[in-house]
């Protein structure tokens, strides 16, 4: 397979109905392919960027007090035949 070459998705996903009753947050960032991920517990450390072929936004935003959503980045980029995509699970950290 001289030549080939595997592309790399990730997505981040809404919050599941555990996450949404521990009132969790996201602690994930995209802007274009980069996705950076931050941890509040050691806010020295800095946040870490990584660069994907693709990054897909589907975690929505809902709020304690409306339970509507606030935002849905939609991306529509298609992988070429026989690439492969990996999902990425949020990451969540509780509120304090």
């Amino acid at each position: 397979m001289a030549g080939a070459s595997v592309k790399v998705a990730v997505r981040v996903r809404p919050f599941n109905s555990r996450e949404l009753g521990r009132n969790a947050r996201s602690v994930i960032q995209m802007q274009g392919n980069s996705t950076c991920i931050s941890n509040p517990k050691q806010p020295k450390d800095g946040a870490k960027t990584f660069t994907f072929d693709y990054s897909y936004w589907s975690h929505t935003t809902v709020t304690a007090h409306t339970h509507t959503h606030t935002h849905t980045h939609t991306h529509t980029h298609a992988l070429s035949p026989g690439s492969a995509a990996a999902t990425a699970s949020c990451v969540c950290v509780p509120a304090a």
